[in-house]
């Protein structure tokens, strides 16, 4: 076995990443005994754009290696490293170029450089039965049309006999204008339909799909029962103290704390200023000290400062039991806030529920989770042995986009590869954190950052040999740019907590 089947490829932007992705392809197709190797390699991007830029790199390589005369200046460099890192001679390069681009040629159907969702598609078309689809399913590749059909048949539904859909619309409305917001709710619908093709967001989209308006609306009642009663005990409390403050002529300045202190914090509670009921811990020790006056509170008044003080203990106690239930509260002013966002979010679910089965259509966005279902099961992985079989190289750009659903789909395939002793198997995973652009459809950075952290650690949790290489050379930008940013970005970033 290859000593770091497992690579992981750091590239930022112009740091040569498709050389280096081509190169290694090269070589694993160049120092294989049979010129088919390409059969077994398995390359997967994001676009279709990347996935055809690195097939024409692999044929035009491929087509210059095999020319005694080669003119393309990146061809014959990429050939200079090839020779140099596998100890080939340039002719016996040559010689296998040729044979393996007829290869190619002769077998284009197997080569094997696509996109992520193509090749998800392929397998939820292979098994299809075993996923539980119909064999005459039909994908949806376009969301947003789902979308629009959907919020336009839910909004069509509005009036007549559906007197709770109205409702909602109307509370959404009122809810949208009390925050100074348009009225015009179809553009926020289909915003909000996004959450329902966001893979981070559909299982739990799915799991309200059992909530009717009337559950929703008696849930928000409830929400903001607590929530009031909570406001109203912590103005009550505020109340008292103003009371105090004022029938005793005792002003702001002579408790501790002054006009910033003790007072304004009952302010806040009589005012119901929910984000500032829970004190600093400053304020809850002058809260509980023994004195309460400040240093320019006059002789005569300290007495009465004093009863004040005696009056709001209990008080204060009071507020000691209700911040009990303040992580709560919080949570449901949260929840609150987006309450009729969700409740519109779950009838739109439901109608798209109803054009997927009428239209037997499937988003491409749900591929992955069904196939993870299947995968999760003990047997699960039945449906890889025949992909398993066939590939035993893998190669995956553009890693700080892929999913954590497609990671741990790709996964089994990869293991069983780099297990596999005999056929050398190796995976490398190429990606730059600073170019995540796919959050908005599941894609998780924060996965290639702790693949990266566990490789650079001496005692690399991963189950395999890794390598962490990082592409640190700028081909792209002005020697002058780069000059300036690294000693730029060297100080700024230690100031980005």
């Amino acid at each position: 076995m290859k000593k770091d089947p497992f690579k992981i490829y750091s590239a930022s932007a112009g740091s040569g990443k498709t050389f280096a992705l081509v190169k290694e392809y090269l070589k694993i197709c160049l120092t294989a005994t049979s010129s088919l190797k390409f059969t077994e390699i398995l390359a997967i991007t994001f676009t279709n754009k990347a996935a055809s830029e690195m097939k024409e790199r692999v044929i035009l390589c491929l087509a210059s290696f095999s020319n005694p005369n080669p003119e393309n200046s990146s061809a014959i460099e990429m050939m200079r490293l090839i020779c140099k890192e596998t100890g080939l001679a340039e002719g016996e390069v040559r010689e296998k170029s040729l044979s393996i681009f007829y290869g190619i040629l002769h077998n284009y159907s197997r080569f094997s450089i696509g996109t992520i969702d193509g090749f998800t598609h392929r397998i939820v078309r292979t098994f299809a039965k075993d996923l539980g689809l119909p064999q005459n399913f039909e994908i949806e590749l376009n969301g947003e049309l789902l979308k629009e059909q959907a919020v336009d048949l839910l909004i069509s539904r509005a009036g007549g006999e559906r007197k709770e859909l109205t409702e909602l619309f109307v509370r959404f409305i009122k809810d949208k204008t009390e925050d100074d917001k348009s009225w015009l709710i179809e553009k926020d619908f289909y915003a909000v339909a996004n959450e329902l093709f966001d893979e981070n967001s559909r299982e739990r989209c799915e799991e309200l799909k059992k909530l009717t308006i009337k559950d929703f609306l008696k849930i928000k009642k409830s929400i903001e029962g607590f929530t009031r009663n909570i406001d109203r005990k912590f103005a009550l409390i505020g109340k008292v103290y103003a009371d105090e403050v004022k029938n005793n002529g005792i002003e702001a300045a002579w408790v501790s704390g002054g006009s910033r202190g003790i007072t304004k914090y009952f302010h806040y509670l009589k005012q119901g200023e929910w984000q500032k009921y829970k004190p600093n811990d400053r304020m809850w020790k002058n809260l509980w000290c023994d004195d309460w006056s400040s240093g320019a509170a006059p002789a005569e008044c300290l007495g009465a400062i004093e009863r004040l003080r005696m009056k709001m203990v209990p008080l204060c106690k009071n507020v000691e039991e209700l911040l009990c239930e303040y992580p709560k509260y919080i949570h449901l002013k949260f929840v609150d806030k987006n309450f009729y966002r969700v409740a519109v979010l779950n009838e739109i679910s439901k109608e798209v529920g109803l054009i997927k089965e009428r239209d037997n259509v499937i988003p491409l966005s749900e591929f992955n989770k069904k196939i993870n279902s299947i995968l999760e099961c003990e047997e699960g992985n039945f449906i890889y042995e025949r992909l398993g079989e066939r590939y035993v190289n893998y190669f995956i750009d553009e890693f700080q986009d892929t999913s954590l659903l497609q990671w741990k789909n790709l996964l089994p395939l990869i293991e069983n590869a780099l297990a596999d002793g005999e056929k050398e198997g190796s995976s490398m995973i190429v990606g730059d954190a600073k170019q995540a652009i796919y959050r908005w459809r599941g894609g998780d950075v924060g996965q290639f950052i702790d693949i990266q952290k566990n490789a650079a650690s001496p005692k690399k949790n991963l189950p395999y040999n890794s390598n962490l290489i990082s592409l640190n050379l700028n081909y792209r930008s002005k020697a002058e740019i780069v000059e300036f940013n690294n000693p730029f970005f060297s100080v700024v970033s230690k100031k980005i907590v």
